[in-house]
């Protein structure tokens, strides 16, 4: 349902000289955010995976009371609950998984040195690919969703897509074409429509303002990838302006007269009137 986003890693490459101490250390805390041990979860996880779902169902129940931001309960809750015939409680199970999993991206995003993204990513995959999986069990268990239904929670699965799959598109090759800077093409990639973001209400009920800018590639086949917060702001906005961006519509560059991927810089400016 969607195109590789093998582009991104060639831009993290680029700002990448990981730490890998401090990565690990917001890794553990991103995973689990106090010391309750998860062997409870894993029990409700094999339970399911051995076929005992009704099991799988009680154990996991228990376990999310107290760990509410757990991705991985949540997820398998959700396919437990499904397996028992509950259809709807499946369905919110897997809409808290997705959108644990989209927090989970812009909080570290948030407080982390972008040099150390590409690292954290790949010590993240599995709980994001998680999220992938619930954002389209969401869909398939909605039944008739609206259009816009459907371009929200596939929007939502292609953005935790993006930065689950960074470290598998590090190697360069025919599949992952070279990434031109400005002076490298014929003619620059040209934007024809960038959306404004939204104003989050935490962020103008504390008067936040200031600009926010993202590197990103305009590739060739006509999508916005690689998304990298060079200048943040709090309370939200780092994130509206990243949700704007995957929106721009733009006529790729070219060079010797075929389409190229180029890296380019955008700024968002949040103000209050």
């Amino acid at each position: 349902m969607y195109a590789p986003r093998k582009l991104i890693a060639a831009t993290l490459a680029l700002l990448l000289c990981a730490s890998t101490g401090s990565v690990l250390i917001v890794v553990a805390q991103a995973q689990q955010t106090d010391s309750t041990p998860t062997v409870e979860r894993e029990r409700g996880i094999t339970l399911y995976q051995e076929g005992d779902a009704a099991g799988a169902v009680k154990t996991l129940q228990a376990f999310v009371k107290r760990q509410k931001n757990d991705i991985r309960a949540w997820h398998y809750l959700g396919l437990s609950l499904e397996r028992t015939g509950k259809a709807k409680e499946a369905r919110k199970a897997h809409e808290k998984s997705a959108k644990l999993a989209v927090q989970l991206v812009f909080e570290k995003i948030e407080g982390l040195d972008s040099k150390d993204f590409l690292a954290l990513s790949d010590q993240l995959k599995p709980l994001l690919l998680l999220g992938v999986a619930s954002a389209n069990k969401f869909l398939e268990l909605t039944g008739k969703p609206s259009k816009s239904k459907v371009n929200e929670w596939r929007e939502r699965a292609e953005l935790l897509q993006d930065f689950a799959e960074v470290e598998d598109w590090m190697s360069n090759t025919d599949d992952n074409p070279a990434i031109l800077n400005s002076n490298e093409v014929t003619t620059k990639a040209r934007i024809i429509s960038k959306p404004s973001p939204q104003y989050t209400e935490a962020a103008r009920q504390n008067q936040v303002t200031g600009t926010v800018v993202l590197k990103m590639i305009l590739s060739a086949d006509g999508k916005v990838r690689g998304f990298i917060p060079t200048v943040r702001l709090s309370h939200g906005l780092t994130e509206m302006a990243i949700m704007a961006a995957r929106s721009i519509k733009f006529i790729p560059a070219t060079k010797d007269g075929k389409p190229v991927s180029q890296l380019i810089r955008v700024e968002y400016n949040f103000n209050i009137y």
